[in-house]
């Protein structure tokens, strides 16, 4: 294939290629510093066994060394390269974010594990949009890992990362042009949570000064992705094979 073909077949791979990483959309939902829904944080050294952690995604304890997060307060989202609502920011109603670990493998990091964020979307302060109530699943997926840095010096930073799942309600989709699946990197929860020991159990414990930081949830627009932009690399590629093949285009 002459060498000019070549050139604009890179040349239309690699602006498709950034077409795909320019146009990534983002949620940014925003993790408050309430004192009236802190929220918990729990870990249970010695489990199984000892005390052991309430399940904040569902019924009976944690049987295993994992790190539960309960009713962390969410307090709004912002759309951040999201189309019709970029930049604005709407308040969440009852807002709470919620997740279980792996067991413990190490220190303060663990395995793998899910959360979810119930609540809704308020553009007004008081009425939840679409069909949503206080009580609507928002966001629900998995984490790859998870570590805590910073433990007993007053403020401790969490992060979950490798995030993978779904914002389950169309409600907020079409409302901050986004769709609905994570892109993992680098989607990730970041959250600064108050009391956390240098080390060892903190189980049960509610901090009075709540916590802070975000989740940050990327998705990929619906109307491209990376196989899009290989899919038309192939086209190209597959045309000029045609082109060569019956004498439209000669070799230089």
């Amino acid at each position: 294939m002459p060498r000019q073909i070549w050139g604009v077949m890179l040349l239309v791979l690699g602006t498709s290629l950034c077409a795909f990483a320019t146009t990534t959309t983002e949620t940014e939902w925003q993790i408050g510093d309430s004192t009236a829904l802190p929220g918990s944080y729990c870990y249970d050294a010695s489990a199984p066994g000892g005390t052991q952690c309430a399940n904040s995604l569902g019924a009976g304890t944690i049987t295993t060394t994992a790190l539960v997060g309960s009713d962390i307060d969410v307090t709004e989202i912002t759309g951040e390269n999201a189309g019709v609502s970029n930049g604005l920011s709407e308040d969440l109603l009852d807002g709470e974010l919620s997740f279980v670990t792996g067991a413990n493998t190490g220190g303060y990091t663990w395995g793998s594990g899910m959360f979810e964020v119930t609540g809704c979307v308020t553009t007004d302060g008081t009425t939840c949009i679409g069909t949503e109530t206080t009580t609507t699943v928002l966001v629900s997926g998995t984490f790859s890992s998870v570590s805590v840095a910073g433990g007993g010096s007053g403020s401790a930073q969490l992060v979950l990362g490798g995030l993978t799942g779904l914002i389950a309600e169309s409600d907020i989709t079409s409302y901050f042009g986004v769709s609905p699946s994570f892109v993992t990197p680098p989607s990730n929860a970041s959250l600064v949570a108050q009391g956390i020991p240098a080390s060892g159990s903190f189980t049960g414990t509610t901090y009075s000064g709540g916590a802070d930081g975000d989740l940050a949830i990327y998705s990929t627009p619906e109307g491209w992705s990376l196989y899009s932009s290989l899919g038309l690399f192939g086209a190209f590629g597959l045309a000029g094979f045609v082109s060569r093949r019956f004498g439209m285009i000669k070799g230089v």
